[in-house]
């Protein structure tokens, strides 16, 4: 088949073939204005007779020759903006490849995503950037919060390197104000650039607008691929800008990454004297612990940094760094005890803590102690630290511990006289927080607090005690129990721990206090007890536990009136014997009490007994229990033999054994005390 030439006119017969996919496709290599025209005409009514193959083709032919009303015309044919051809790249690839800005905006618009990848890891900005280009592109894909600019391609190179390597200084620079991720490192040992080119066509620039203190200027920039040029280009890495070093710098801004870095380029760790010793004052190491910055600290002693410890010890309590204080502690502890025994240190300690608790910011040492070691909290509170003072949420140290768990410090606050009986603004408890932790050293906790002369009976804002707080959240409520904790305590709802054990479903709590004997029988104000909210949901109970409270004596007369018939309707049938064991009294209801639990091929009675709604869920042995039992109702003895209705339905269903149950009972000639006892 020829394809078209320039001036052949498209008409529907000739694109609607059986090879319409390959007339799209040549219609594409010579199409005029006219026909795009008719072609949008024919994609819109009757795009299925083209495969998705080919108007997905038909786009990347379109975004590669730049022809932007063809672009439109298969996009509004459904053509996937986010299709790939052999090589991975998507139209939006295409278009950043090609310079096809106004194309590529329309592919955004559409939903394109900007950050897919080709083959080769390519993004649409690492496509953008080419020498000689216009930053159109580049600019267009950076205007949108979603670009990723720190995304590398096969080989390791970012958007940002791509630009170095363009010598696009200002897209380069364009990249650095963008924030690139600082865990966006390379090894420049990966690529087969020639380094000095690179110098010769960026570094160089770079270095004289920087002037004499590049490397410092760069750290200050913070982006890694810029200080790892330098360091490669030779920039002297200990030369210091008014005073600080690149390293310094880094350790300031808290760049990690770059810390380490530059220790690998040779960057002095440790300071020489006059008299060539090492020298603690000055050094990169008592920057960082001066600027609280730890991790940096521990990097600088790793690589070998001279540790001054007095005069480290000296500065923390100096300058109140109480998280440098607390990784001396915590690391050199033993050596550590002596220098903090100086009068001279032991002074400055009891100006830190004093000045500390007329300090109206609520930033109480104690709480920031015992969020770092229990070393440093023993010290904070043997110089004067408050341990009942409150942080601006109105918290104690104590009730802070318990609620992130720490024994240790527990114990250190409480034998330093902290009150274990502090209510918050709620009501509730160092203990009630301890019972919300879900660790393996709760119990340990719990225990202690409660050893600890921790008020039980203290109840939170909805009148909830400790152990109404463990059983809702599936503590071990046995240590309250043996500290003995009110089992029959109720809250503002009326619930006592029993009730919250069944309404959160706490099978080990609820078995508990029932053998401590929790009262069954306590109501929430109303007519509701234990049982009856047990049972006010017949399709979530467990068998087990109604039968418990009754043994426990649990009363039956504030029970729904429906409650044997839904019991048996939901096949709960042996707590329908225990409850009438328990003494319940069977009834006659009529069908609008039962609606929601009749199933829609069984009958509809005027009137449904125990009896007859055991027949009907074809339970002969309950039936049978019912009538040895005598749990029958007048309606059983004396109207049931004439329930057309029932006897058809056990018949119809081939229940033989209820039927014959049936007319057993209902023919029975009842004794005048059976008579009397029914008539009761």
């Amino acid at each position: 088949m020829s394809r078209f030439t320039k001036d052949e006119h498209v008409s529907e017969n000739d694109l609607l073939t059986k090879n319409s996919d390959q007339r799209l496709l040549q219609w594409l290599g010579s199409g005029t204005a006219e026909n795009t025209l008719k072609i949008a005409t024919i994609l819109n009514e009757k795009r299925e007779q083209f495969s998705q193959q080919a108007r997905d083709q038909a786009l990347m032919l379109a975004c590669k020759s730049g022809r932007k009303f063809r672009v439109q015309v298969l996009l509004g044919g459904d053509a996937n903006f986010n299709a790939t051809d052999e090589d991975g790249n998507t139209p939006l690839l295409l278009c950043a490849e090609r310079g096809h800005v106004d194309i590529a905006e329309i592919l955004i618009t559409r939903g394109a995503d900007m950050n897919v990848a080709n083959l080769k890891g390519e993004t649409a900005l690492m496509l953008s950037i080419l020498p000689a280009r216009s930053r159109a592109m580049v600019n267009l894909l950076v205007s949108h919060l979603t670009i990723k600019i720190d995304m590398k391609d096969n080989e390791g190179t970012t958007a940002l390197l791509r630009a170095i390597h363009a010598r696009d200084l200002d897209t380069a620079a364009m990249f650095y104000t963008l924030h690139m991720d600082a865990d966006a490192q390379i090894n420049f040992a990966h690529y087969n650039w020639n380094i000095k080119k690179l110098r010769k066509m960026f570094t160089l620039e770079l270095f004289a607008g920087f002037k004499k203190y590049p490397l410092v200027e760069a750290a200050n920039l913070g982006v890694y691929e810029v200080v790892e040029l330098m360091c490669l280009s030779g920039a002297d890495v200990n030369l210091p800008k008014h005073g600080k070093t690149a390293l310094v710098v880094s350790i300031e801004n808290r760049r990690l990454d770059l810390v380490e870095l530059l220790i690998k380029y040779k960057a002095d760790i440790n300071k020489v004297s006059k008299k060539n010793t090492l020298k603690y004052t000055g050094s990169a190491l008592d920057f960082a612990l001066f600027e609280e910055e730890i991790e940096c600290a521990k990097l600088l002693l790793s690589k070998g940094a001279f540790l001054d410890l007095r005069k480290a010890t000296f500065t923390a309590v100096t300058y109140h760094n109480i998280e440098s204080l607390s990784f001396l502690m915590e690391t050199y502890f033993e050596q550590i005890n002596s220098i903090l025994t100086s009068k001279k240190i032991k002074k400055l300690l009891k100006h830190w803590i004093e000045s500390n608790k007329y300090k109206h910011d609520h930033r109480s040492l104690v709480f920031e102690a015992l969020l770092k070691a229990k070393n440093l909290l023993e010290l904070i509170i043997r110089f004067g630290g408050d341990v009942n003072k409150c942080n601006e949420n109105g918290e104690t140290p104590l009730y802070v511990a318990a609620k992130i768990g720490s024994i240790d410090v527990i114990r250190v606050l409480v034998q330093s006289g902290a009150d274990v009986n502090f209510q918050h603004s709620d009501g509730t408890t160092p203990l009630m927080e301890a019972t919300a932790r879900r660790t393996d050293d709760t119990d340990e906790i719990v225990q202690f607090l409660i050893d600890a002369k921790s008020n039980l009976e203290l109840t939170d804002h909805q009148g909830n005690t400790a152990l109404m707080l463990a059983v809702t959240r599936f503590k071990n409520i046995e240590l309250f129990l043996n500290a003995g904790a009110n089992v029959n305590q109720q809250n503002k709802q009326g619930r006592s721990a029993l009730m919250l054990a069944i309404h959160f479903n706490r099978e080990e709590a609820f078995d508990l206090l029932c053998q401590q004997g929790a009262d069954v029988n306590l109501s929430t104000g109303g007519s509701n007890n234990a049982l009856s909210s047990l049972l006010s949901d017949v399709f979530r109970i467990t068998e087990k536990w109604p039968i418990i409270l009754l043994d426990h004596g649990a009363d039956t007369s504030n029970l729904p009136r429906t409650i044997i018939h839904t019991l048996i309707f939901t096949g709960q049938c042996n707590i329908v014997t225990k409850l009438v064991c328990s003494g319940l009294a069977p009834v006659d209801v009529t069908c609008n009490e039962l609606t929601r639990f009749l199933k829609s091929h069984w009958p509809r009675l005027e009137t449904y007994s125990p009896f007859s709604s055991a027949l009907i869920n074809n339970q002969k042995r309950l039936a049978g229990f019912f009538a040895r039992n005598l749990f029958l109702t007048h309606h059983d003895v004396f109207t049931l033999r004439n329930d057309h209705v029932l006897q058809k339905y056990l018949y119809d269903m081939n229940y033989a054994e209820c039927l014959r149950l049936l007319d057993e009972v209902t023919h029975r000639d009842f004794s005048l005390t059976e008579l009397s006892f029914k008539n009761n």
